[in-house]
């Protein structure tokens, strides 16, 4: 499990192969100015993977807005070198929580 962007901070966030998918289809809806919905698929391995998009609330604006106070980004450039998730405005599309799991949903083992 973990999260994902477009635009990251963390390099190790970047998204593999199986969340590029996802994370363009959000992208997408976002330049139609429209919000996703959590989703649930079925891989081919019988795994599930369920993502969730994550739009920027106020409260993410002062680490990932376009004003972000000197203090606070002095110490995310010196954590995050490559910094990429900055710039959003209030609702934008900021990434994607996902989770890989295996689960036999509805079999019952009584």
């Amino acid at each position: 499990m973990g999260r994902t962007s477009h635009k990251v901070r963390n390099p190790k966030n970047k998204p593999d192969a199986l969340l590029e998918g996802p994370l363009n289809y959000y992208l997408e809806l976002a330049q139609e100015e429209k919000q996703g919905r959590p989703q649930i698929t079925q891989l081919p391995d019988n795994s599930w993977l369920y993502v969730e998009p994550i739009y920027a609330q106020p409260m993410c604006l002062a680490c990932h807005g376009s004003n972000i106070d000197s203090k606070v980004k002095t110490v995310i450039d010196e954590k995050y070198p490559d910094d990429e998730a900055f710039g959003f405005e209030d609702g934008d599309f900021r990434g994607m929580f996902w989770m890989k799991f295996k689960e036999d949903f509805g079999e019952d083992e009584s």
